[in-house]
């Protein structure tokens, strides 16, 4: 050989071997700044935290902050429709090859990349797109050398310390799928509203055609690019996986590729619609699930709340949607009314079982994004003519219990009307107008005491009336019975913050309480005088299976009062709304009995009303402390109301009526003399509409 050919081939060897050898330290260097493979090892990333109804449709979600996530398990990957389009589309020889490198995809994109003379198409195996996520994203938008041979020595190690069924449910769980989503499962209930498991042929093409580019081809943003990459996803599913294909893993005929292609692609926003049902309330049960269970969702990830947490409530979604709607309603016809003279009014409902406790709605405000402050627990207003019912309990017990007093009489018994005063000051001016509390009826005929000098106790109950009840509650001066703050505290209405003074006014309802403490009280006529302690959190746990907490027994309930004195009051609320200020709630199929409040010029208005097996509250005024006036007559019956019939009319529509066993006929016998209900009801038609107090 001749020399120069020798010195050719030396220089040439030398040359290549510095040229490896340059290279493998090249790639030891990248290796060396490959980032911690241990997110991988350790599969548990934060997920989407969701809280679930009584039916098990979610009613709240809570994403944590590096976006929306629900982890796939191995087992079901494989199986899933839409896990083997995308492999089709994306990875086609994943099963297939043992490698985690797919050379002839490689080839294929190389070949086609120099035909465009630009990128069209990479050869990126899942492994490979699996491991790009734990790249900076500074490096991730690059498309070099570095950036490759980082991949591939990641998707290596993936290969070695992982299974193809785990490292594709992984990648199905990862992928970035637009909108803050990553992973199949939290595209397909955004996009779908169905689980996963549920797509059809045509929504996993549609899942998988958007992979490539999720801000183009996004059916909410881009629903015509998006058609056509679900169109293309499908021709190499079906190329894939058709007829001509010897697919074991799956196969599609042509009568399902035809069917799929005319699918019409529909993209609902019913589930985010579903995640807002029920801020308020999610944010109550977030505080419960701090202070008693100590499980909160912080972002550092070192609490049970950002992985996979699922909080099964006591909230059923169509009475949430229902008490939504009834709060939305009434307040957008009061401003229709009132026009510019509409305050920025605000409500809350509260719906709880009888039988259990559990809450069943819970809407604390019209608008969360406007206002976190929960009205319906955080809120503490005064509640005007509700809180009579406190007034009268207390002097029915004193009867029953003290005067021995047959329960048949006690609301045929005559109180009087008579005007009262009393100071509001030391040394109060007698000829003074404002140095006097002197309350009227909200009906001005009944102001007339030589008219009528005496009402039944019924009528006065189910009038509203409020000089019947000063006179009930007074025993002197300006004080308040006892017995009837002793009432109210033994029904859990009394407030720590705003104790209920002895002040005569304060049978007026002068005190202020949360419409979820008023909503519980109401509740103890229809459970027979039991008072049982609220709940909204049935069961924690999370998708590993750990359980944090779970609700196994119901609470028996407190007897606060005689059976007895409940059915007593319960009759007196039916007439609340056979003839009384709620006498519009009289055409609604299922009975109930209700009491309506209105506080001094027209602050705030109230109702609460049960049937047989629910108690219902709902609360209109201004937002928080505000304390300017709805307008003149916005009383509860006209405001509060309005919304619970819509709400009780469209709950029961369903359901046979149930009727108070208290009222029967043969407890009606005990209860009253025979014929004087039907006299009384005779006498009020004759004296004319009913009050809205």
């Amino acid at each position: 050989m001749k020399k120069w050919l020798k010195r050719a081939l030396l220089v040439a060897a030398i040359t290549a071997s510095v040229i490896v050898l340059g290279f493998s330290v090249w790639v030891v260097k990248l290796a060396r700044e490959l980032p911690n493979f241990d997110a991988f090892l350790r599969y548990r990333p934060q997920q989407t935290a969701y809280f679930l109804s009584r039916n098990n449709e979610v009613v709240g979600c809570l994403e944590p902050a590096v976006g929306w996530k629900d982890v796939i398990s191995p087992d079901e990957a494989k199986s899933l429709l839409v896990a083997k389009t995308i492999v089709a589309v994306e990875d086609r020889r994943f099963f297939e090859r043992d490698l985690w490198i797919d050379f002839w995809a490689i080839g294929r994109a190389t070949w086609r990349n120099a035909q465009e003379r630009r990128i069209v198409e990479g050869g990126s195996t899942i492994p490979m797109q699996l491991v790009k996520g734990l790249l900076p994203p500074e490096e991730r938008a690059q498309r070099n050398l570095s950036r490759k041979i980082k991949e591939t020595i990641l998707a290596w190690r993936v290969t070695k310390h992982k299974s193809k069924e785990e490292i594709l449910a992984i990648y199905l769980s990862e992928v970035y799928m637009g909108h803050n989503r990553f992973g199949v499962e939290a595209a397909s209930l955004l996009y779908f509203n169905k689980h996963v498991d549920k797509l059809s042929l045509s929504e996993s093409a549609l899942l998988a055609g958007l992979i490539k580019s999720p801000a183009n081809y996004s059916p909410k943003s881009h629903p015509d690019s998006a058609k056509i990459a679900r169109d293309r996803a499908l021709a190499t599913a079906f190329k894939v996986y058709g007829p001509l294909s010897n697919s074991s893993l799956f196969q599609i005929s042509e009568e399902e590729y035809a069917r799929a292609r005319e699918e019409e692609i529909l993209v609902t926003g019913d589930f985010e619609k579903s995640c807002k049902r029920a801020l308020h309330a999610i944010d109550y049960v977030r505080k419960e699930m701090k202070e008693k269970h100590e499980i909160f969702f912080d972002n550092d990830g070192k609490n049970p709340g950002r992985f996979g947490l699922r909080v099964e409530l006591t909230l059923d979604e169509k009475l949430q949607d229902l008490a939504n709607q009834g709060i939305h309603l009434t307040i957008a016809e009061y401003e229709k009314r009132q026009g510019e003279q509409a305050i920025d009014a605000e409500g809350a409902m509260v719906a709880v079982e009888n039988g259990t406790g559990a809450i069943l709605a819970m809407v604390g405000g019209k608008d969360y994004s406007r206002r976190q402050f929960n009205h319906a627990v955080q809120g503490e207003r005064q509640i005007g003519s509700a809180f009579k019912v406190f007034v009268y309990l207390a002097k029915l017990e004193q009867e029953i219990m003290e005067r021995k007093k047959d329960p048949d009489e006690l609301l045929n018994e005559k109180i009087p009307n008579r005007k009262i005063r009393c100071p509001k000051k030391a040394n109060a001016d007698r000829n003074n107008p404002d140095d006097w509390w002197e309350p009227k009826n909200y009906e001005e005929r009944y102001n007339d005491d030589n008219k009528y000098p005496v009402f039944t106790r019924r009528f006065a109950i189910a009038k509203s009336i409020n000089r019947p009840a000063v006179h009930t509650a007074h025993i002197g001066g300006c004080r308040i019975d006892p017995r009837i703050i002793l009432m109210a505290q033994r029904l859990g209405v009394e407030s720590p913050k705003n104790p209920i003074p002895f002040y005569l006014p304060s049978a007026l309802g002068a005190s202020s309480h949360s419409l979820m403490s008023v909503t519980r009280a109401y509740s103890v006529m229809p459970n027979k005088g039991l008072l049982r302690p609220n709940y909204l959190i049935n069961k924690i746990s999370d998708v590993y299976g750990n359980v944090y907490f779970e609700k196994k027994n119901i609470d028996p309930g407190e007897s606060v009062i005689s059976e007895t004195l409940a059915r007593v009051m319960i009759e007196a609320l039916r007439g609340t709304v056979e003839f009384g200020t709620a006498a519009n709630l009289s055409s609604l199929a299922q009975p109930a009995a209700c009491k309506t409040g209105t506080t001094n010029n027209f602050t705030d208005a109230l109702i609460f009303c049960f049937t047989p097996d629910m108690t219902l509250g709902v609360w209109v005024g201004g937002p928080e402390s505000y304390e300017k006036s709805l307008g003149e007559k916005e009383s509860g019956a006209r405001l509060a109301l309005p919304a619970t019939k819509m709400v009780l009319e469209n709950w029961y529509k369903n359901f046979e009526p149930q009727p108070f066993l208290e009222l029967s006929k043969e407890w009606r016998k005990l209860m009253e003399k025979q014929n004087s209900f039907d006299e009384e009801l005779k006498e009020l038609q004759e004296s004319g509409d009913p009050s809205e107090n």
